[in-house]
């Protein structure tokens, strides 16, 4: 069985890092804030107390973006995107104008669209499915859903606002598998480039005076090595950083991702353990999923998993996982429980029957084996007459529920 939560690590912050531009050593005095934030939304606690109206345009919105993915509409995808809003949020408090913090805007312009170049193909490539619109952070955002065998799963919630014109766009995403977004990576990314924009930013950021800029600096060098891929370089710079550096989402999710992807699955696990104390959140403990697979420690893995979980929404495929993890554990009937409620919630979900198919026949539930059976070939995708000599089907063949495959 493999683990689903391993390649997101890298997959999503490779996409959210953005080609940052080189600025000028000559600057500017800073001057009054430019980039002035939008009004602050309306804070909501449920979706009820969000307007019916702004509900349904963000249904409607993000309706159209899942069907532009399904479809590999590359312009449409692009078009729901505001990236001057994404821009405006990641200067958000710089404080200096004139022509660097232009020729900044307009690197970071060109490199947003790079990265959604890239962003667009890794997405259209995966399963994706709206879910539904959800109160996060005080704001009402659509949470869409990307899988497939080689990603794992990731859960992405939406910052959709309207721009000058009153369109609705794109301006941020959070990654509940990193506890991150893309805004807040981006930010971390320029770290370097807006301290030489605005002498006074990283003071006002870290509310440290003595934040030094060389220090600042290895986080955007270690950006630039994963971004290139330079895994044992990424290891190199982040063990020269200095402990606040370190313990940041984005530097501790790419030294992750590096370990992972050099093979040093003993370094891997120790730097899970050692950041386990200082990140407590469910985002963090489902990271930890990883860590207790690999041990096999099936009991702390589901754990992790069902902490995510309840800190989220109970998610289909996530369901599905867990009971690979109860029928690896050793309890077949209550991962058939389990499947069976992924099921209910998705009913139409080819992975989740799929990866049901092994969970079932543990149980010897083969009632449910041939309905996932049905059900994955009415897609066309599978054909299972004359293609189950594993002995893994022996016991079903002999059931009457096998009648129309024999």
């Amino acid at each position: 069985m493999k683990s689903p939560l391993l390649l997101p690590l890298c997959a999503a912050l490779a996409t959210t890092l953005v080609v940052l531009p080189a600025c000028s050593k000559k600057q500017e005095t800073p001057t009054a804030n430019t980039e002035e934030a939008a009004p602050a939304a309306p804070a909501y606690k449920t979706l009820a107390d969000a307007p019916e109206a702004d509900r349904t345009a963000l249904d409607a919105f993000a309706k159209k973006l899942e069907q532009d993915l399904k479809d590999s509409n590359a312009a449409g995808v692009k078009a729901a995107f505001n990236l001057k809003g994404i821009i405006t949020k990641i200067l958000s408090g710089v404080q200096t104008s004139g022509p660097d913090i232009e020729k900044f805007r307009l690197g970071m312009n060109q490199g947003l669209r790079q990265n959604l170049d890239h962003l667009i193909k890794m997405w259209s490539e995966q399963q994706v499915t709206y879910k539904h619109l959800v109160i996060h952070e005080g704001l009402i955002k659509p949470r869409f859903r990307f899988s497939s065998d080689t990603m794992g799963t990731i859960l992405l919630d939406f910052t959709v606002e309207k721009d000058s014109e009153g369109k609705l766009g794109i301006v941020d995403f959070y990654n509940q598998v990193l506890g991150s977004g893309m805004v807040e990576q981006s930010r971390q990314a320029a770290l370097p480039a807006l301290a030489e924009l605005d002498k006074s930013f990283l003071n006002r950021l870290f509310d440290k005076p003595n934040t030094k800029l060389e220090d600042i600096e290895k986080f955007g060098k270690m950006s630039d090595k994963f971004r290139q891929q330079d895994h044992k370089g990424v290891i190199e710079v982040y063990n020269s950083m200095p402990t606040e550096m370190k313990n940041s989402v984005t530097a501790n999710a790419m030294y992750l991702g590096a370990l992972q992807a050099v093979g040093d699955a003993d370094g891997y696990k120790k730097a899970l353990l050692a950041s386990a104390n200082h990140y407590t959140s469910a985002n963090y403990q489902f990271k930890l999923v990883d860590l207790y697979f690999m041990e096999k420690n099936y009991d702390k893995a589901i754990e992790c998993l069902d902490g995510f979980m309840a800190a989220l929404e109970k998610d289909a495929e996530l369901l599905s996982w867990k009971g690979q993890l109860q029928v690896a554990k050793g309890e077949p009937a209550s991962a058939a429980t389990t499947i069976r409620e992924a099921l209910a919630l998705e009913p139409k979900n080819a992975d989740v029957h799929a990866q049901g198919l092994d969970v079932f026949l543990a149980a010897k539930d083969f009632e449910s084996t041939a309905s996932s059976m049905k059900f994955l070939e009415s897609t066309g995708k599978y054909n299972f007459k004359d293609s189950l000599k594993d002995p893994l089907w022996a016991e079903f063949l002999q059931s009457p529920a096998s009648q129309p495959w024999r």
